[in-house]
C-alpha cells in the first residue's frame, strides 16, 4: 500500500513535530477503526471525501498520552495524508470505551 503526502501535510507535520514514519504507522495500524468509517459509503464517496485515522501513542516530547490524527484521502492504491496533527484532547475524539 502506497502512502503519498501533500506539501501542506510535510510543511504541518515538520512543525508538529510529526515524522513520516509516525504518520505511516498511525494508517497501518488503523485496522478495525478504518473499516468501520468505509461500512455503508459509496466507493466514489470515500475516495473523495478526508478520512481521520487516528492512533493514541505516548509522545516523548509532551511526556505524556496523545492522539496523532492523521488525515488522508483513499486512493485506488492507497493513501494520500493531507494533513496531520497532535492532540491531548483524547476523549474528544474517541468514545470512553475505546480510550487506554
Amino acid at each position: 500500500m502506497e502512502v503519498t503526502f501533500s506539501a501542506h501535510a510535510l510543511v504541518q507535520m515538520e512543525r508538529r513535530g510529526i515524522s513520516r514514519e509516525e504518520a505511516v504507522a498511525t494508517l497501518m495500524d488503523a485496522g478495525e477503526e478504518f473499516t468501520s468509517l468505509l461500512e455503508g459509503l459509496e466507493e466514489e464517496a470515500y475516495l473523495s471525501l478526508p478520512l481521520p485515522i487516528q492512533k493514541v501513542h505516548f509522545d516523548s516530547i509532551e511526556s505524556k498520552q496523545m492522539l496523532l490524527r492523521v488525515f488522508v484521502r483513499l486512493r485506488q492504491d492507497g493513501f494520500h495524508v493531507l494533513t496531520a496533527y497532535k492532540t491531548s484532547r483524547i476523549g474528544r475524539y474517541l468514545p470512553p470505551e475505546t480510550q487506554p
